[in-house]
């Protein structure tokens, strides 16, 4: 949940930099093309980046024995 919530907040922060220099322009875009520009602009590296955590922790999920006992009583 925590992974959802900082890709968020880092796909909204490009949408307001990527608004601020749209702004200064002297021919603005569309505000509407520019935020789905900002959002194209790192959904690979957010898509990418939320798969390898995914990938890091998978292994957690095939322990048995004792190391299952150690790693859900250290989570």
């Amino acid at each position: 949940m925590g992974e959802l919530v900082d890709d968020a907040i880092v796909d909204v922060e490009n949408i307001f930099r990527r608004l601020r220099e749209n702004n200064a322009l002297a021919h603005p875009q569309p505000s509407l093309q520019v935020v789905y520009e900002a959002s194209r602009e790192i959904r690979s590296a957010i898509v990418f980046g939320t798969i390898v955590v995914i990938l890091v922790f998978l292994p957690l999920f095939a322990m048995s024995g004792v190391e299952e006992d150690c790693s859900l009583r250290s989570a």
